[in-house]
């Protein structure tokens, strides 16, 4: 009689430390085996992240934006975001990844000017002003234009597109 195998897999998740603005996540990986209850999950994410604070005493989810306390190893979620917090309350923090900051902070837009192709990378600075490096044709080997927009420039963006292109034009790199 062939034996009956009860495996259950791990569940990598994405912890965070709470009120760390500058910590990017630590994946861990949840595995049954070695981490049986929840208290050797909350002893290891002390081992593994080593927070200032001292020992991680709880577990919050970030699921579509809302904090919700984990109590037990059977509510964690695979590939999920999580706070590990200790004897302070949850500080609602944007808790991004490094790709997801580095998402936030640039746009790539792709627009077509008279005869050239442009690219552009867009970084919002304090809502005060915009700069934009254009890339022309999206050759990265040569330096971008770097424009500094104003409200009042965006509010014609298509004269502001004529201004770049005239600028592309007059001074050529």
């Amino acid at each position: 009689k062939p034996l009956a195998c009860n495996i259950r897999e791990g569940k990598w998740i994405l912890v965070f430390i709470n009120g760390d603005t500058y910590n990017e996540g630590t994946w861990v990986l949840v595995n049954p085996t070695h981490i049986r209850n929840f208290a050797k999950l909350l002893a290891h994410l002390t081992d593994k992240l080593n927070p200032i604070f001292g020992a991680v005493r709880s577990l919050v989810a970030l699921r579509d934006g809302w904090p919700i306390t984990v109590n037990s190893l059977d509510s964690i979620r695979p590939n999920e975001k999580y706070v590990a917090i200790g004897s302070e309350k949850f500080k609602p923090l944007r808790y991004l990844t490094k790709q997801e900051k580095e998402h936030k902070s640039f746009r790539k837009v792709h627009y077509n000017v008279g005869e050239q192709y442009c690219q552009l990378s867009v970084r919002c600075k304090k809502d005060t002003h915009i700069s934009i490096y254009l890339f022309t044709n999206g050759d990265r080997s040569l330096q971008p234009y770097k424009f500094v927009l104003t409200q009042n420039n965006l509010a014609s963006w298509g004269s502001t597109l004529e201004l770049m292109a005239r600028r592309m034009t007059a001074s050529p790199r």
